[in-house]
């Protein structure tokens, strides 16, 4: 069995879903028609994880109609044990998260869950602005560096305090804020910079494997948010009164970047949206490999679509990519059929069918039974 793995969720309220208790599998297909439910499934799951949402940030929006909250519960087996996660979230915004019965803390949670999210606009990646980036760096360093979380929180503290100087023109405290802001500049660049050299490698290959074409030069490219070649101290000196009259901090790794060059050109100026998507998965996959070779565990994926813009082929060998992870899988479909025939049928695999937000399981598509609402103490 995959490590973490996911072997039971319970959803109470959430989108479409009044009631469902699900037994998951390795690898699970859940397909239906659109709006459905399909895509809801895996909200919840990433819910779980992340504690957001990857479609609104309005909880309102996530919370089934004449209900005032949802919940969330899921059993984890983890490689020593097996651990409870339950969330409950309100329409109030008030939210309790707890992990085996007992309140805890969100990288708690991110910590025995993570997961990977794909859909079919992952080609923003690469074309949209830079914060996904951003978050794809700072996710892959939370679950490979212990100390990266602290550190980055402590970051964001203090811009907030250099800002908020800045914004009173307060230029004299500025010193007093750099000198302990810039080493946590420094060190987040430096855990970025090392980050990306353990991942180039292995994305580079998967990108040439993927778009079946050899450029002479493929990489990503990182951009820590100043001239790394120079000191942030002079740079954020001779920048100070700009920063002053627009009111926040312009250099820093809250301005880092990530991008993907081919023959040293933006990989946009030559590839098409669907390679673009290919890119993606090469970017998930490449992390998640990473991260299984250097501290043994892989992520749970989430796939919405993967058969949408990519060719049979190229979907069988993403899927058999992910597939040697070894990891836990949830996929959508509108296809079922095709997508089991790439997975070869020789995994532990269970089929959902989806129907205006009730699940039914298997190929003869038994009901499964909703429950009362569960507590999220167990």
């Amino acid at each position: 069995m995959p490590k973490p793995c996911i072997t039971a969720i319970t959803i109470h309220q959430f989108r479409n879903i009044v009631s469902a208790q699900l037994k998951t599998a390795p690898v699970n297909i859940i397909s239906g028609d659109n709006g459905s439910g399909k895509s809801s499934l895996l909200e919840a799951l990433y819910y779980l994880s992340h504690l957001k949402s990857f479609r609104t940030s309005k909880t309102q929006r996530l919370i089934h109609h004449d209900h005032d909250h949802f919940i969330l519960n899921s059993t984890i087996s983890s490689d020593k044990d097996t651990h409870n996660i339950g969330l409950q979230r309100t329409s109030s915004h008030e939210q309790t998260l707890k992990l085996n019965g007992e309140p805890t803390k969100a990288q708690d949670i991110a910590y025995h869950l993570p997961m990977q999210f794909i859909d079919t606009q992952c080609h923003q990646y690469f074309t949209g602005g830079p914060e996904k980036r951003r978050q794809y760096l700072n996710w892959g360093l939370f679950h490979m560096k212990h100390s990266f979380l602290s550190t980055w929180r402590a970051c964001t503290n203090l811009l907030k305090q250099r800002n908020a100087a800045l914004k009173l023109r307060q230029l004299n405290d500025l010193d007093c804020w750099d000198h302990q802001w810039i080493p946590l500049c420094e060190s987040i660049h430096e855990m970025r910079e090392s980050y990306i050299e353990e991942l180039n490698p292995i994305f580079i290959r998967l990108i040439k494997e993927l778009l079946n074409t050899e450029y002479p030069q493929v990489e990503l490219r990182y951009q820590a948010g100043w001239n790394s070649d120079k000191p942030l101290a002079l740079l954020l000196q001779e920048r100070q009164y700009k920063d002053a009259e627009i009111g926040y901090t312009q250099l820093g790794p809250h301005r880092a970047d990530l991008q993907m060059f081919i023959n040293k050109r933006p990989a946009q100026d030559y590839l098409s949206q669907g390679q673009m998507k290919l890119s993606a998965y090469a970017l998930k996959i490449a992390q998640s490999i990473l991260q299984k070779e250097s501290i043994g565990k892989s992520p749970i994926f989430l796939i919405d679509d993967i058969q949408a813009e990519l060719d049979s082929s190229k979907q069988d060998r993403i899927i058999q990519l992910i597939s040697e992870l070894h990891n836990q899988c949830f996929y959508t479909a509108l296809a079922p059929n095709k997508l089991l025939q790439s997975l070869n049928g020789n995994m532990d695999i269970t089929q959902f069918h989806v129907k205006h937000g009730e699940f039914l399981i298997g190929s003869d598509q038994h009901t499964i039974q909703s429950s009362p609402e569960k507590p999220i103490t167990h």
